[in-house]
């Protein structure tokens, strides 16, 4: 195995081994009222792609998320600068 594959097989399993640990963080702190808001203060070392693969990895892993707001509110990562609606999230689904 070249160090190449072995960095980024290491890579993926930090990777997977990160998510699981939000996951769980996420399941202690129900309900969340600010998804991204929450994630932006879990994770304050990553970037915005970071928190990005986090969000969708949190949605595909079966979590019970809804609008918590219709108005959007202004997120800061970094030097990045979005506005997006607050997302609550109230349960892992069963299964």
């Amino acid at each position: 195995m070249s160090n190449q594959t072995r960095g980024t097989k290491n890579e993926t399993e930090l990777a997977t081994r990160e998510q699981a640990r939000v996951f769980r963080e996420l399941e202690r702190s129900l309900p969340v009222d600010d998804l991204m808001g929450w994630l932006i203060r879990t994770l304050p070392l990553a970037n915005r792609n970071q928190l990005f693969s986090v969000l969708k990895a949190i949605y595909e892993a079966g979590f019970e998320i809804g609008p918590a707001s219709q108005t959007p509110r202004p997120y800061e990562i970094g030097r990045d600068a979005f506005q997006a609606c607050p997302q609550r999230v109230t349960a892992r689904k069963a299964g």
